[in-house]
């Protein structure tokens, strides 16, 4: 289903993204890349990722992330650098991946990525993120390249525990009508930074991105996103904070 792809373009990218964790057998366990045309899709683990892509995985601090590499399906490809695919549990994911349709017509796709989160923010969160999208039309084939949203879906959204809890690129029709090989670039940001985002849910088990999304034949697109969740303090927290600050203070100032 997947495999290398040695010619493949360099996508240079920043993104932090994937799992929180992840680097335990455990937490690995639960990262998914969920990949391919509509109805068409595949699931991979990361230790699927790191064998179908020759990547590997490094650690700095509590962040971690992957090395360059590439997946191929039968209708797609997806290709990133050294440091694009990282992950930390803060939580956050990002990510910066650049995607070719491999087909001889306009399809729908959809991607994502999940992380497992630990502990679990209860009983609410802050969330924010950000996309940047950039349509490379590939082929001298007479046809502008375009990325559309796929009817009904939002271009991007931020998932927590397998739910959108924020939409982005609703709609999204990107045209590259400035020719072959010359990149058009869509940028949408809500809620950040975090603090103070925006109000968000309690996050039980995951966070994610999902990107749906109609592409032309052979072209290309990248996708540099993130999604951030925090927990909001819940206010006795900070009342008893502030209560255990008065009595020192009291014991102090007794004769």
């Amino acid at each position: 289903m997947y495999g290398i792809r040695a010619t493949w373009p360099s996508f240079s990218c920043a993104l932090a993204l994937l799992v929180l964790g992840a680097a335990s057998a455990s937490s690995a366990s639960t990262f998914v890349l969920e990949i391919g045309a509509t109805g068409n899709t595949s699931s991979l683990t990361l230790q699927d990722v790191i064998a179908g892509s020759g990547a590997t995985v490094s650690q700095e601090g509590q962040v971690f992330s992957l090395g360059a590499g590439s997946l191929d399906g039968a209708d797609w490809g997806l290709a990133w650098e050294a440091g694009d695919i990282s992950w930390d549990q803060d939580p956050f994911v990002s990510f910066v991946m650049g995607f070719t349709n491999f087909t001889d017509d306009a399809q729908d796709f959809v991607f994502n990525i999940t992380i497992p989160i630990t502990p679990a923010l209860t009983p609410s969160t802050r969330i924010g993120g950000s996309t940047t999208i950039s349509l490379i039309d590939s082929t001298d084939d007479g046809v502008v390249g375009t990325l559309m949203n796929r009817a009904g879906d939002a271009g991007y959204e931020g998932l927590i525990d397998g739910a959108s809890a924020l939409d982005m690129l609703a709609p999204l029709n990107l045209q590259a009508t400035m020719g072959v090989g010359v990149p058009v670039t869509l940028t949408e940001i809500v809620g950040l930074p975090v603090p103070p985002g925006i109000p968000g849910p309690q996050a039980l088990t995951s966070i994610g991105i999902t990107h749906n999304f109609n592409l032309t034949a052979g072209d290309q697109a990248t996708f540099n996103s993130y999604f951030q969740v925090e927990l909001i303090p819940e206010p006795r927290t900070g009342l008893l904070f502030g209560l255990g600050l008065a009595g020192l203070a009291a014991r102090r100032v007794r004769p």
